[in-house]
């Protein structure tokens, strides 16, 4: 079953000082093979044209895709380190993701995820960040 639903999403970012982005959107949620699956498009500041992201969670890992001017597909994966590749117009960001938390909390409304990870790259630290997601239904 397909469900319309509001999505927002708190990200915090540490590195030499904190930094807070949040951002709001609608989508459509999906429960498949025990995965939750999230799709939405999303504006960025001075961005004509959307980016269409995809979340799938489980337990113990969540898969981001992101198609736009800026593309990257990103794993969070708690029992191991990952590898990413963002695509932006100025050229491609390589990084090792280490997730260290992934709390999913299902409602009858929808749900909540918290997330917590480091970026890397090349061995050297970048940022520890948090995501806070909260997915409800649209009535």
């Amino acid at each position: 079953m397909k469900r319309k639903v509001s999505i927002h999403i708190e990200g915090i970012l540490e590195d030499e000082k904190e930094e807070r982005i949040t951002s709001s959107a609608e989508g459509e949620y999906i429960l498949f093979d025990g995965k939750h699956v999230i799709r939405y498009k999303e504006k960025t500041d001075g961005n004509e044209e959307a980016s269409s992201n995809t979340l799938i969670i489980t337990s113990q890992m969540v898969e981001m895709s992101k198609n736009g001017e800026s593309s990257t597909q990103m794993v969070f994966d708690l029992s191991k380190e990952t590898e990413s590749v963002y695509d932006t117009p100025y050229g491609y960001l390589y990084f090792q993701i280490k997730t260290t938390l992934i709390n999913i909390e299902e409602r009858p409304d929808g749900l909540l995820l918290h997330m917590e990870y480091n970026l890397s790259t090349k061995g050297n630290r970048i940022s520890d960040n948090c995501i806070r997601m909260t997915v409800k239904e649209i009535i």
